[in-house]
């Protein structure tokens, strides 16, 4: 009994252990408010909102993002699966016309990994799958740009009249404040959240200092009650995520400008030192999320102990975590 009521407790500790181990800067504000265990409540809100449902348990949702496949180092996206859909939810500040060709690939590994892995596609009946869905919110600075915009994939075929029928379509919405109000008000933290972009961006068109900006236009928005708890508790993260992205942006663009001036081999030592610089940074997390591990690995003995205590008296695994402040 307890052995159980140990494991029970343990595992309350490891999902909010993880869940704070995982904070690293390569994730966007969006993604940390959207796209985070402990912030399931948020993309459950949203996917109401977006579907006109009311979804009131978070357990429903299940995330299965995977890294790596959209961004240049910046992580923006969400993915998960609820009421047989796979959802996948992208931020964008650039408007990209190739949006569907990137959710193609995107979801093509997520099929692989959700249903290929433990079905055979070679089995003579028919297999069902989750129905995809691939949305966009678009914060850039078209002001041309309407509420919602469809892109279609034939519009990228060479020969669309070919195509017999196949399609593959991306949704994007435009969250700047002011467009898609009743998609904002059905869900309060996206319309905080476009709040606070546009109070950043409207504090570095003033300010030279892009710290001293970011800084201001977090105190603002702390004082209106914008995003105040998330952006109270993790100010240091959010500028820290906003330099980041602003940094590998900034990076990829000279990057970018140097191929057209100069020519793909004169710049490919840049591209190749820039990866270098990346594969360090991400191994230097990893080592200090090791010893992380590490140093907690050396508590457990002793945690162990408290919680058959705590067990003994009658407390549940949920009293024990809050009693050890986990």
């Amino acid at each position: 009994m307890e052995n159980q009521a140990v494991k029970e407790v343990l595992e309350v500790i490891e999902k909010i252990k993880d869940s704070l181990m995982r904070r690293e800067y390569k994730d966007s504000v969006f993604r940390y408010l959207f796209g985070r265990y402990e912030n399931k409540e948020n993309l459950l809100s949203l996917y109401n909102a977006l579907n006109g449902t009311d979804y009131k348990n978070k357990d429903d949702l299940r995330i299965n993002t995977i890294d790596g496949i959209l961004s240049l180092g910046v992580h923006n996206d969400v993915s998960f699966i609820l009421d047989s859909q796979m959802m996948l939810y992208e931020h964008q500040s650039t408007y990209c016309q190739n949006m569907p060709l990137r959710g193609l690939v995107y979801f093509t590994i997520l099929y692989y990994k959700e249903i290929f892995n433990e079905k055979s596609i070679y089995n003579s009946k028919r297999l069902m799958i989750p129905t995809p869905r691939y949305v966009v919110f678009y914060n850039g600075q078209d002001k041309d740009l309407p509420d919602k915009v469809v892109q279609k994939l034939s519009d990228s075929f060479e020969n669309p009249k070919d195509c017999d029928g196949f399609e593959w379509t991306a949704t994007i919405l435009n969250i700047n404040y002011g467009h898609n109000k009743e998609i904002l008000l059905k869900c309060r933290v996206l319309e905080e959240y476009s709040l606070f972009l546009q109070c950043v961006r409207k504090h570095l068109a003033k300010e030279n200092n892009r710290d001293i900006a970011i800084n201001n236009a977090i105190d603002e928005c702390v004082n209106n009650n914008i995003l105040r708890d998330f952006l109270t508790k993790c100010k240091a993260e959010v500028i820290g995520m906003l330099d980041y992205e602003h940094s590998v942006l900034k990076e990829w663009e000279k990057l970018c400008k140097g191929y057209i001036e100069e020519g793909y081999e004169k710049r490919q030592p840049e591209v190749d030192a820039l990866k270098k610089e990346v594969a360090e940074a991400e191994q230097r997390t990893a080592e200090a999320t090791q010893k992380v591990k590490e140093i907690e690995a050396e508590r457990i003995s002793e945690r162990e102990k408290i919680i058959n205590n705590l067990t003994s008296i009658g407390l549940t695994p949920e009293q024990i975590a809050n009693v050890i402040n986990v």
